[in-house]
């Protein structure tokens, strides 16, 4: 991968790590305060909010880990190596995930093996 590329990337992944640490701070954790209520249906509502809330900083924390991971594979002249093979991952790849810690193909072997992959064959 070229200097200019890799600069590309080390950028988009610093932006979206400010982005993503800035929601984590203003946005996801203001539903998880806990407000009580005399209705029944509202409390309801109030939990559901509170458990999207959640569900958001999880998301957000994990995709935050990833991001900083990837800039520290920048620092350390690792990163676009896929981590399972050591093989170089696409700029393609990079460009739709820069964050990706593996090829494609290992990827798929991962998702398969971990019973994620999106789709199921037939037996």
């Amino acid at each position: 991968m070229d200097t200019q590329s890799m600069k590309r990337f080390e950028q988009e992944l610093r932006v979206m790590a400010a982005e993503v640490s800035r929601h984590l701070r203003e946005k996801d954790r203001v539903h998880i305060l806990v407000e009580r209520s005399a209705e029944t249906c509202e409390q309801e509502t109030l939990a559901g909010q509170r458990e999207m809330a959640f569900q958001s900083l999880d998301r957000n924390s994990l995709l935050l880990r990833e991001v900083r991971a990837a800039l520290d594979r920048i620092d350390d002249d690792e990163y676009g190596r896929c981590l399972k093979c050591e093989g170089e991952i696409s700029e393609a790849r990079l460009r739709a995930l820069s964050y990706a810690r593996h090829c494609l193909s290992c990827q798929e072997q991962i998702d398969r093996l971990s019973g994620s992959f999106p789709f199921r064959f037939a037996a």
